[in-house]
């Protein structure tokens, strides 16, 4: 599954999606959930955030076909 909360000690959710996660699936929960962005990890590695506009904004059936990691951007959590 591709949204996981970080840790069950936080009073709220924190999100997050693999690196190997299809684009289109990541775009569907941050619609779902209202986010603008998202972090991307890869096993425990933090590789930055994915932004719900970039994947907007991807040619048609792009996301179908790549994973998260190609639209992984560096950001600050």
């Amino acid at each position: 599954m591709a949204l996981r909360t970080a840790s069950p000690h936080h009073h709220s959710e924190t999100f997050f999606v693999s690196a190997n996660d299809y684009a289109f699936e990541a775009l569907r929960l941050m619609r779902l959930y209202r986010l603008d962005s998202m972090p991307v990890l890869e096993g425990q590695q933090w590789l930055g955030c994915v932004f719900e506009q970039d994947m907007r904004n991807a040619p048609s059936g792009t996301l179908k076909e790549q994973d998260v990691k190609a639209f992984v951007r560096a950001c600050r959590c």
